[in-house]
């Protein structure tokens, strides 16, 4: 992936600065990846099943190899066409950044430093994609965090109403949470500063507490209800 730690080399092919009016088109697959920002418009990708929607101001990237359709409207953008030294295996993504009016500097930048040709403009311009990289991980894993929030939202709501079933599993949890078990106990832990399974248990032991406290359940009776 784009940002998965690895160590990665890039290689810019070309800089532009395009604008069409409204169409259909298709791309067949090719050899080099794009990152593109929307200055005005807008444009539906449609590829593996999926339709994806990218406004104004926001970031898209396209994999090299991903063949697609796109139904835009009249539209402006700067796209980067890049390689990479290692051919991890990389996914569609688009996303609208907090700041949008800071990509579109960097965007503009890069397409001046590379179409004025001065000495030492490669360099000069692998600068300044190398901060919008940098500024896109930066804005991404807030995006992620801010979705991960969502999601354990629905998941806490889950427990609240599930925490005393049996079929209220870190697993089950996992599933609603749309990720693996392993993933999932270190956002919980990360947000709630415990596991889980504590999280449940401390539920069930509140509960039966609560009902103990009520004068209507044995303690046998509380700890089977709980």
């Amino acid at each position: 992936m784009l940002f998965d730690g690895q160590q990665k080399m890039f290689q810019i092919l070309s800089v532009l600065e395009l604008s069409w009016g409204e169409a259909n088109r298709s791309a067949d697959s090719r050899p080099f990846h794009a990152l593109s920002f929307r200055i005005h418009g807008g444009a539906d990708f449609k590829f593996q099943g999926k339709t994806v929607h990218c406004p104004k101001n926001s970031v898209a990237f396209v994999p090299k190899g991903l063949s697609y359709e796109m139904n835009h409207k009249a539209e402006r953008l700067y796209v980067v066409h890049f390689k990479t030294n290692k051919d991890t295996e990389e996914k569609f993504f688009s996303f609208v950044p907090h700041a949008p009016h800071q990509y579109q500097a960097l965007f503009k930048t890069m397409y001046d430093i590379w179409n004025a040709k001065k000495e030492g403009y490669y360099y000069a311009a692998m600068a300044v994609f190398y901060s919008i990289l940098e500024a896109m991980q930066r804005d991404m894993l807030e995006v992620r965090a801010s979705q991960n929030f969502e999601k354990l939202d629905f998941v806490m709501k889950y427990i609240e109403k599930n925490f005393a079933s049996e079929s209220c599993s870190v697993s089950q949890m996992a599933e609603l949470f749309g990720s693996s078990e392993t993933y999932f106990r270190r956002v919980f832990k990360d947000v709630y500063k415990t596991t889980p399974l504590k999280y449940i248990n401390n539920l069930k032991m509140q509960y039966a507490i609560e009902l103990l406290r009520s004068g209507y359940f044995t303690v046998q009776k509380a700890a089977e209800k709980a």
